[in-house]
């Protein structure tokens, strides 16, 4: 598939590549892979609308984690990550926040879209 340049409203200020791996087909739908910023839309992503007043994410800026689960950085593993945001809080330790990410609408579309392969802890 192409890139898609930014511009339009739902697309992040980057530059975005969908590849093949970066999709979900749900039927005949197909559904992108979202990091969770874009799930969220909480505006802590690198240039997103709230980095100033909360700065940035570390999920969007954890660059070794690029690539598991299909994610930007720690876009798709965020559970795993301390002092990301939810709920508006800062979320504490891994220990301390898993069971409100088990919870979490984004963590289940993440399992559910990985199935078997989903990464729980980076490595």
């Amino acid at each position: 598939m192409t890139g898609v340049r930014s511009g339009s409203p739902n697309v992040p200020s980057l530059l975005v590549r969908i590849k093949a791996a970066d999709i979900l087909r749900i039927g005949s739908n197909v559904v992108p892979k979202l990091n969770c910023w874009e799930f969220k839309k909480c505006g802590r992503e690198p240039g997103g609308a709230r980095v100033a007043e909360l700065g940035s994410c570390r999920a969007s800026r954890m660059e070794s984690a690029h690539g598991v689960n299909g994610g930007v950085n720690g876009g798709r593993l965020c559970w795993s990550l301390t002092g990301t945001l939810c709920g508006g809080k800062v979320q504490g330790s891994f220990a301390q926040k898993l069971v409100n990410c088990m919870e979490c609408d984004f963590y289940k579309l993440v399992r559910q879209q990985e199935g078997p392969r989903l990464t729980i802890m980076p490595s």
